[in-house]
């Protein structure tokens, strides 16, 4: 079998059905795998969601590349995609388990201190999960799936429940990569800003912007970012900043010019030299190369 790589051919966004979802019933759906592959190997060429999606895969194999990073399909992993993010899939025929996608519209009547507990789970893309925490994180999931299928009064309260002890599990999940990096303020306070940077990366804010943001100095922050990450504040900003401008180039054919200024850059001819610094091409050389 040949290898599964990025291939990238005027990406396509995919929404739920309708530009606006009209009902909470159209911002939310549930599959089994086995109904998605029918038997069959599963291939999805290069394409973003506007709406967050999850694959649970209890038995599975292949691969799946999220924003350009290559993750195994395996027996007990969880896959958390957020709006916008560019992923292609491959699944082999036997893969079991259930891929669910809503619109943030879905959480609208929620409790306020849902959106945090999404927000949060989804910052982390790849959830490889030990049995005994999946088998629980597979019953939550089936749950949600008999509850959707047979829609019963109070379904939607259901089914938010239910995700709603999923994101806290996988939460917990996701704090273990913190553990021995610093205490929870730190741990906290990397999160949040890890969430201004999904939100202003792609406009290419200073450090000093985030900083303020935060009620931070820049030295406060750099210390928070280095201990957690070993990296500077900038150099982080820097990784969104470039993962934004792939994204672009790729999945619209706007000109490098363009692009140059929505993420900040008042000289195209500065992009272009900060495109190559980090990555080791230019922009245009790496739109042709993946197309």
């Amino acid at each position: 079998m040949p290898k599964f790589g990025l291939v990238m051919k005027g990406i396509p966004v995919r929404n739920m059905g309708t530009p606006r979802a009209a009902t909470p019933a159209d911002s939310f759906a549930v599959r089994s795998l086995s109904e998605l592959t029918g038997g069959e190997e599963m291939r999805q060429e290069a394409h973003r969601h506007n709406f967050f999606y999850l694959l649970i895969t209890a038995r599975g194999a292949g691969e799946h590349i999220i924003d350009f990073t290559a993750y195994p399909v395996g027996n007990y992993t969880l896959f958390f995609m957020r709006p916008g993010q560019v992923h292609q899939l491959r699944l082999e025929a036997d893969s079991t388990g259930y891929m669910i996608q809503f619109e943030r519209q879905f959480y609208f009547l929620q409790e306020k201190g849902f959106e945090h507990l999404l927000q949060k789970a989804a910052s982390v893309n790849y959830y490889p999960l030990q049995e005994g925490l999946f088998r629980e994180v597979y019953t939550l999931v089936t749950a949600v799936f008999e509850e959707a299928a047979h829609g019963r009064e109070g379904y939607r309260e259901v089914i938010l429940a239910h995700l709603s002890i999923l994101f806290a599990r996988l939460i917990r999940q996701a704090a273990v990569r913190y553990e021995g990096s610093g205490n929870l303020y730190i741990q906290q306070r990397m999160q949040e800003f890890e969430a201004l940077l999904e939100k202003y990366a792609p406009f290419n804010k200073p450090v000093a912007a985030y900083a303020a943001m935060m009620h931070l100095s820049i030295y406060q922050l750099n210390a928070i970012v280095k201990q957690m990450q070993g990296k500077t504040a900038s150099q982080v900003i820097s990784d969104y900043v470039v993962l934004e401008a792939k994204r672009r180039l790729l999945c619209t054919g706007e000109t490098v010019a363009r692009i140059a200024t929505a993420l900040g850059f008042e000289d195209a001819s500065y992009f272009i030299r900060f495109f190559k610094r980090h990555t080791g091409i230019a922009p245009e050389a790496f739109r042709r190369k993946c197309r």
